[in-house]
């Protein structure tokens, strides 16, 4: 088992390394005008902490796209079909990155926001908080599409550009329906057009995570 997961690594490795980078760059940078411009502290950490979150969803699209597809592209899975592995050590090798992954972006970024949040006076409520759960579950819909299209498909760029794409399709189509029904915030409750959307997305992110899944243990091809 130790061997998959050394070898789901070295699979990875140029993406957890553009991860690395594109997760900690904005806060770097951040801390570089802080020490120049002491007063811009809370700007510029506001503008890091958008970056690096939203730009490190990117990275669970590309984990859960190359994850399978990758393989398939390069002919090693049929190399690795020949090995003395089940099925599930294959998958159970395969989810272990892309949970590492999002649990370290989201320490580091909450770990800045409390840092930045610390000296701010308390508040019932925190805009951030609703936006931190929208980007959550959008990098979630955005591993588990890609990861159903790298179970599918046997093109990880192809993969990718579905994850990435499928949310984004969504969102404008559930916009185009409110804005053609001209259902307007004056009609609605505050937030159901996003409530929808971020329904659509978890329900989207499990069927596509379980169907993905159940295809690649029950597939006889590598």
């Amino acid at each position: 088992m130790s061997w998959l997961i050394w070898k789901e690594y070295r699979v990875q490795r140029l993406i957890l390394i553009f991860g690395a980078i594109v997760l900690l760059a904005p806060h770097v940078t951040a801390l570089a005008l802080t020490l120049r411009w002491p007063d811009l502290q809370r700007n510029c950490f506001d503008g890091s902490l958008y970056f690096s979150l939203m730009f490190s969803q990117v990275v669970l699209a590309l984990l859960g796209g190359n994850a399978i597809a990758g393989e398939r592209a390069d002919r090693s899975a049929e190399f690795l079909a020949c090995l003395p592995f089940s099925r599930r050590q294959h998958l159970a090798s395969k989810l272990i990155f892309s949970p590492l992954a999002a649990t370290i972006i989201w320490v580091v970024n909450l770990s800045v926001l409390c840092l930045v949040r610390s000296g701010a006076p308390s508040a019932q409520h925190h805009p951030e908080t609703d936006w931190c759960v929208c980007v959550a579950i959008m990098g979630l819909t955005f591993f588990c599409v890609s990861w159903c299209a790298s179970c599918l498909l046997e093109s990880g760029v192809f993969s990718i550009a579905i994850g990435l794409v499928t949310p984004w399709v969504i969102g404008m189509g559930i916009g185009l329906v409110f804005w053609w029904l001209d259902l307007s915030a004056d009609t609605l409750d505050d937030g159901i057009a996003g409530s929808w959307i971020l329904g659509i997305y978890l329900v989207l992110s499990l069927v596509c995570f379980l169907s993905g899944t159940a295809y690649y243990l029950r597939r006889v091809e590598p």
